[in-house]
């Protein structure tokens, strides 16, 4: 067996992984000269005072064993006595120096000998000695094979025994090396009885929990903003009409608040009309101008200048090109929440989403995409809304003649009822017969709100000259403080 060993290797410092001479010495940590001439470094594996096995390590991170490998145990076992206060196991000989060297090589660390992948085979093995400690801290690597490690590990312990301990970087080597091995220290001391992530204590969420909560951002619509507190993020608002009762006017009115009054970066995704209409609307709300229409004597300097406010604010989805199924909106959204910046996100519809499909089809799937836009806001932190067109009334006036907008009529109602935070209607007559004055005037309906369950209506009226859908000035606000039903 001797013959198939190195041993003739030199005890040195490891300047590049931060180990020092007197941390090696004290592992027998050594570095010597493989049959191949390549340069090693060597972990012997030491039992009953014979070594047994050497872990070779090589300058690409390979590694090999020579000698019998089956009877290695936990690196460095050999080196503590059985039993104390604590022992910390780390996943590789490296990381087990590391933790070693920041406590001045005074206090019991090994290492797994084959890594996360063997982690419970290798702790199983030597289970009886563990036990012997008061506390069993395992330091794993910070990434995904050192969690499944994790979970295989803990439940081999007596209960309250096993803790973890959390680095913020990889491993106990690269805190080393980046000069925090006091961290290493505090996440020994710290590390606590394991728990699934799945389960959390009231003292992990103390610090959200006794937040006090806080306004959201002003709508351009000051009753909104009473009724909601303002807009939040992680929140879904769903915003329902009829035909041509004024969705995307009522879009782009506050996609132009965001981006002029708040600085905001927005996300746009309507569906339903060409790109460059979409920018000319946001841009002329602002400044009051319609754009859009031929007729309203603004110049080409003035739509210039409107537009060039709304670079690098404003990024659209290229639905003529790049289609309207979700899974590419999806990769679209993330995208420009992660990489451009965006807080604000307006899907402008879900019918269209879904109009390939037959009802009872469509419905299933606007509950899918519900679901999972929910899921995409908790993980990304932002706002969306979402537009939806309205099944006909069962009776009454129809939406497009000022019949009353219902929860029940949206596209897909069962999915926005039950994932998301709010709905709204809204609600006109735009019978060509009525005068501007009344047919230009609608109300917003909070017809659903999951946070406090408040319900209200209030009017806002369309400007043909300015292009403008807001609040009037004298507004009566209509609160109904009976919480619905949610």
């Amino acid at each position: 067996m001797a013959g198939d060993l190195i041993l003739d290797g030199e005890v040195q410092a490891l300047p590049k992984r931060g180990i020092s001479q007197e941390t090696c010495e004290k592992w027998g940590y050594k570095v010597g000269k493989h049959k191949s001439g390549k340069t090693v470094q060597i972990a012997s594996h030491i039992k009953d005072g014979q070594i047994v096995a050497q872990k070779l390590r090589f300058a690409d991170k390979t590694f090999s064993v020579v000698g019998q490998g089956k009877l290695m145990t936990l690196y460095g076992k050999h080196l503590w006595r059985d039993g104390g206060l604590r022992v910390v196991i780390t996943e590789g000989e490296i990381d087990a120096l590391s933790v070693s060297q920041v406590q001045n090589n005074k206090w019991a660390v090994v290492s797994l000998p084959n890594g996360a992948s063997a982690a419970k085979k290798s702790i199983q093995q030597d289970l009886e000695w563990l036990e012997n400690f008061d506390e069993v801290v395992l330091m794993f690597d910070n990434d995904e094979a050192g969690n499944a490690a994790l979970e295989e590990c803990v439940s081999l312990f007596t209960p309250g025994k096993c803790k973890v301990a959390r680095l913020p970087l990889k491993d106990a080597n690269e805190m080393l090396m980046a000069g925090r091995g006091q961290e290493i220290i505090s996440a020994i001391w710290d590390a606590r009885v394991y728990r699934p992530e799945a389960v959390v204590s009231a003292a992990d969420i103390r610090d959200e929990a006794t937040k006090v909560p806080e306004m959201g951002i002003p709508w351009c619509w000051p009753s909104l903003t009473d009724l909601t507190f303002g807009i939040q993020r992680r929140t879904s608002y769903y915003i329902g009409a009829g035909v041509g009762i004024g969705k995307t006017n009522w879009a782009k009115e506050l996609q132009s608040w965001l981006v002029n009054v708040h600085n905001l970066k927005v996300g746009v995704f309507m569906l339903e009309e060409p790109l460059g209409k979409t920018l000319k609307g946001i841009a002329g709300k602002f400044v009051g101008k319609a754009f859009h229409r031929p007729d309203k004597g603004f110049t080409q300097e003035e739509i210039t200048e409107a537009i060039g406010t709304l670079d690098e604010k404003v990024f659209l989805y290229n639905h003529p090109t790049s289609g309207t199924e979700w899974g590419d909106i999806k990769k679209a959204m993330r995208y420009m929440v992660v990489s451009c910046g965006v807080k604000d996100i307006f899907l402008d519809n879900l019918t269209v989403m879904v109009a390939h499909l037959p009802a009872s089809e469509a419905n299933d799937e606007v509950n899918r995409i519900a679901k999972e836009i929910k899921e995409l806001l908790q993980e990304l932190d932002f706002t969306l809304y979402g537009f939806s067109h309205l099944n006909k009334p069962e009776k009454g006036s129809s939406h497009e003649e000022g019949g009353k907008v219902l929860e029940s009529q949206f596209t897909g109602s069962r999915g926005l009822m039950r994932f998301g935070n709010y709905m709204l209607g809204i609600e006109r007559n735009k019978d060509p017969e009525l005068p501007p004055e009344e047919r230009n005037l609608a109300h917003i309906v909070l017809l659903k709100d999951r946070e406090y369950g408040r319900a209200g209506r209030f009017p806002v009226f369309y400007n043909e000259e300015t292009d403008q859908f807001l609040e009037p000035e004298d507004s009566p606000f209509e609160p109904d403080e009976t919480p619905s039903q949610f």
